[in-house]
């Protein structure tokens, strides 16, 4: 009697053929026997290929369909019509969109050459990579707490949520400036644009992103530190030509964000009470 369809969830033991392949790319070109035989891309595709045999003969073999895969939805049948279904699933579910994407941002990053005097020393990528890590994490802990979502008492509030909010928002500002400084230091030309143009265009990055918090988060702590940012910036460059007319509407900007993001989270919470 056959069992009922599973989950596309194999046993952790399946994963063992990744496994090997990841070791075999780190280990085999470091093997004086195997480094040769390994250069050769047909040897790569001859590996890669056996180890796929497997993990197709477990869904091939494992007398169950998967729920979900089939025709409208359902259940696929056990054996091929299971096969069939887990190789459109990653091939064109998942590895075909990925490589898509790949192509895209080679394409795009193809036409951007950054020249300067930073070295690429491995405690320079490794700054460069712990920023960004730091920075992922601090939105991933921002989605998780769950602000602009939900009702919590208001010691969690005001000692969790609104303190967050303002370190990301500043974190956030100084992620834009350091950016900004690091491309001057580098003495990037900008793709031929004046400096009052990318000062604009950073500071109108700087509104998107507030703006972005403020209609999906309702999360005004957030955007009046940018508030305090484009002021300090603003009255820093009053000498500057154009910097000064740029900021100032952007604060305008900011203001109204967050009286707007603030109105947006009372309504939430009295529709919430009224629950």
């Amino acid at each position: 009697m056959p069992h009922p369809p599973q989950p596309l969830v194999p046993h952790l033991a399946w994963t063992l053929p990744f496994v090997a392949l990841l070791l075999a790319i780190a280990v085999l070109p470091l093997v004086p026997a195997a480094r040769h035989w390994w250069e050769r891309n047909r040897s790569k595709l001859a590996l890669a290929l056996a180890l796929s045999a497997l993990t197709i003969g477990y869904y091939g073999l494992r007398g169950t369909g998967i729920a979900g895969l089939g025709a409208g939805h359902d259940a696929t049948a056990p054996g091929l019509e299971t096969v069939v279904a887990v190789l459109r699933h990653a091939l064109v579910g998942e590895y075909l969109p990925f490589m898509v994407l790949l192509l895209s941002l080679y394409v795009i990053a193809g036409g951007i050459v950054v020249r300067g005097d930073i070295r690429a020393t491995p405690a320079a990528n490794t700054a460069i990579l712990a920023t960004g890590g730091v920075l992922a994490s601090l939105i991933g802990i921002y989605l998780a707490l769950g602000i602009g979502r939900g009702v919590v008492p208001a010691g969690e509030r005001w000692a969790v949520r609104v303190p967050f909010s303002v370190y990301l928002g500043w974190v956030s500002v100084a992620t834009i400036a350091n950016v900004t400084d690091v491309l001057d230091f580098v003495k990037w030309n900008g793709w031929g644009l004046e400096p009052a143009a990318w000062a604009a265009i950073m500071l109108g990055i700087g509104v998107v992103l507030a703006a972005v918090v403020a209609f999906t988060r309702h999360d005004a702590a957030y955007v009046l530190v940018f508030v305090w940012a484009y002021i300090g910036i603003a009255l820093k460059q009053a000498s500057a030509p154009l910097l000064p007319m740029i900021a100032w509407p952007a604060v305008v900007v900011l203001v109204v964000l967050a009286v707007t993001a603030a109105m947006g989270e009372l309504r939430r919470l009295r529709q919430a009470a009224s629950k």
